[in-house]
Formats: structure tokens, sequence, C-alpha cells
């Protein structure tokens, strides 16, 4: 089993493995420290997986929450492309981050281009 089989699918199971093993591996990066890394969201679309962790000293500054998905794939009516985001600030500053699944082909650039306005313009108008 490899991270593309295990987010290939849309088997929670696998997907859950993924955010274990992950997690797991935070935590063991930095075995010195007493401070353990929580997951905080995650969020999936056809192929597409973003997942948030952090420690768990800092997850009581992190508030406003939220995922959102965009579907650009055939004018925006299917999900084989698009992105998800996540979105919370943490203190007094707001953080997005954003993992899009865009066109294929090295001369798209143009559609790249589109598709990623398309995400950032429709990206939170309908929280998830």
């Amino acid at each position: 089993m490899n991270a593309f089989s295990i987010i290939k699918g849309h088997d929670k199971d696998r997907v859950n493995a993924l955010i274990d093993i992950a997690q797991e591996g935070l935590n063991e990066l930095d075995q010195e420290s007493n401070d353990s890394y929580t997951k905080i969201h995650h969020f999936a679309m056809v192929g597409i997986l973003i997942v948030a962790y952090c420690r768990d000293s800092v997850k009581s500054r992190i508030w406003n929450l939220t995922s959102s998905k965009v579907w650009t794939g055939f004018g925006g009516k299917a999900g084989n492309k698009g992105g998800v985001a996540l979105r919370f600030d943490l203190d007094d500053t707001s953080i997005v981050f954003c993992n899009c699944h865009l066109e294929s082909g090295q001369s798209k650039t143009q559609e790249w281009l589109e598709q990623w306005r398309q995400i950032m313009d429709n990206a939170f108008l309908n929280k998830e």
C-alpha cells in the first residue's frame, strides 16, 4: 500500500490510515518534546486530500476553521479537477492552504490559471 493507492479510492478506512501514519510520523520526528501533534481537520475530493495537524500547545489558539471544495472539471460539474482548501485563524493571523488538481499538460498554462482563479474565487462561498 502506498499514498496513491490510499487516496485514489473513496475508502474512508484507507484515508484514515494515511492520516494516522502521518500523525505518527510527525510525533516520531520530535520525540524529545512533550508536545505532540493532533489532526485538526481533513477534507477530501476525488483523489485530493488535505490534512492539517498542529501541536497540542497551539490547538487552543486556532479558531474559525473551515474547509471548502471547488470542482472545475467539465465546466465545474465534476470533481475530477478542482481543489480543496482549508482556512483558519491562528491568534490574529488568517491562514489558508489549498491542494488542487489542475488540467494536465505542459502547454495548459492558461487553463491552469483559469482553474486556479475559479478555485480562489469560489472557495469558501459555501462552507463545507
